[in-house]
């Protein structure tokens, strides 16, 4: 009796690691079409104004994350490991927008510091700069 509990339990924890296994690494969904569209310098001026009101406005729920279409100029370009971090000129001194690109998305060489680009993705928040994550470039 206790040797088929032993028995069930193993693979009840087997089960549980295949499961577990394929969850992480599931592929994230598309991100579709925009929600809203708006320009770098209104964005950061929105979230400086009111970070309650702005995050309510572009991050949306646990379950329904908003997606943001976002323009403007490309200040720097920042390669970190394997991730491409944008930060977009926003006019403010203090506080940009950065922009970092999904995982499949390939920054072209025609993209530099000074170059108009337009991206999509999922705001999350203020940390300094306005975070834009799982961004995708819209203008290729």
């Amino acid at each position: 009796m206790l040797r088929k509990i032993l028995y069930l339990l193993i693979l009840a924890f087997i089960g549980a690691g295949i499961y577990m296994y394929y969850q992480y690494n599931k592929p994230h969904a598309t991100l579709g079409e925009p929600n809203m569209k708006v320009n770098a310098a209104s964005l950061v001026e929105e979230f400086t104004n009111s970070e309650e009101n702005a995050m309510i406005k572009y991050v949306g729920t646990a379950d329904k994350m908003l997606v943001t279409q976002i323009e403007g100029t490309i200040s720097e370009i920042k390669k970190e490991g394997e991730q491409t971090i944008i930060f977009l000129d926003s006019g403010n001194p203090i506080s940009s927008v950065s922009c970092t690109l999904d995982k499949k998305e390939q920054l072209s060489g025609n993209y530099q510091a000074g170059s108009s680009i337009i991206l999509k993705g999922l705001v999350t928040g203020i940390l300094g700069d306005v975070i834009i994550d799982r961004c995708v470039i819209v203008n290729k």
